[in-house]
């Protein structure tokens, strides 16, 4: 894919994600998962690093979902929390199977006691080695 198309379709997804409202997510006691720059950036960069195009068109095709994941009752949801600097990151998994062999991850990012937002969308195989719950833990 040259670059003018490449760009197009960044562009195009990054209009239709500026759109997106929050979504009401059942695996957090119906909290509201906000769609912010943090989310998109992440979709076209790890850390400070860029993803290969490949993975960014991976990814973009994946975003239509999102919303319809995170908002589902039938996805499985996962959580782990890391200490950055000072502050306290809290992740939930949600993992949501399309197809028999083809599950979806999207990624939900709390940083200290602020909204939790989109950080991540990203295939995965069926095979799922973690610990996985219905519900996050109490008190998240």
């Amino acid at each position: 894919m040259n670059d003018e198309k490449y760009h197009k379709k960044v562009d195009g997804s990054h209009k239709m994600y500026l759109k997106y409202e929050p979504v009401k997510c059942p695996h957090l006691n119906n909290e509201e998962i906000r769609f912010n720059r943090h989310g998109f950036n992440h979709l076209e960069r790890k850390g400070k690093k860029l993803r290969s195009r490949k993975e960014v068109l991976e990814r973009l095709k994946l975003l239509p979902l999102v919303t319809e994941i995170i908002s589902s009752k039938n996805s499985v949801c996962d959580f782990r929390c890391e200490q950055s600097n000072s502050d306290d990151i809290k992740y939930w998994g949600l993992t949501y199977t399309l197809k028999e062999n083809l599950m979806v991850r999207v990624v939900i990012r709390q940083i200290d006691k602020g909204p939790k937002h989109f950080y991540s969308i990203m295939r995965r195989s069926k095979s799922i080695n973690a610990t996985l719950t219905t519900k996050a833990p109490k008190g998240f």
